[in-house]
């Protein structure tokens, strides 16, 4: 359940969370849509709570904490995040595209990949050239060019199928597998 109040440094900070909860949440007056949760050790956390015009599910956003987000940012972005809803584009995407992509446009699979690449791969795996060289051999040609977003089973399954029919099964698994991990 969440309580209407108006946002203000002062009433933030002494807001409590009621014994026997995890966690509070309080709506802004001045913002619909904006939402301050509060743990039970303390921490404090902006969202922002939307519909994507034409979608029936509401989603939400986290802006930041309260440590690091001023009210006023909160309530600059929210009003933001709620107008792109409004006008029927997602806020989660418009907010993850890197610097430099349009935000009307989707990112592609191969876009994502080398995001993958960038940030987690190269740092985190000691196979990422084996995943590199699979993926661009294997699925770019045939997957690389669709917005990341689209990319459904069927799609997965004409790159396993052309890997399994040249003989290629354990590359096949090993292949759906690094996609799955750019995916999760």
């Amino acid at each position: 359940m969440s309580y209407n109040i108006k946002f203000e440094d002062r009433t933030l900070r002494g807001l409590r969370v009621p014994e026997g909860k995890d966690r509070q949440e309080w709506s802004d007056t001045v913002v619909p849509g904006l939402r301050f949760r509060k743990s039970e050790k303390g921490h404090g956390a902006f969202s922002v709570v939307y519909r994507v015009k034409g979608q029936a599910k509401q989603d939400r956003r986290t802006i930041g904490p309260f440590s690091r987000v001023s009210i006023a940012q909160a309530r600059e972005e929210a009003r933001e995040d709620l107008n792109a809803a409004s006008s029927g584009r997602d806020p989660k995407k418009l907010r993850t595209a890197p610097p430099g992509v349009a935000e009307d446009r989707l990112m592609t699979f191969e876009e994502v990949f080398e995001l993958y690449l960038e940030r987690h791969a190269r740092e985190n795996l000691s196979t990422w050239g084996d995943i590199q060289r699979k993926v661009r051999k294997d699925a770019i040609p045939i997957i690389g060019q669709m917005p990341a977003g689209e990319v459904r089973k069927r799609h997965l399954h004409l790159v396993i199928d052309r890997l399994m029919a040249g003989g290629h099964a354990v590359t096949a698994c090993n292949v759906l597998n690094m996609i799955s991990g750019i995916y999760t």
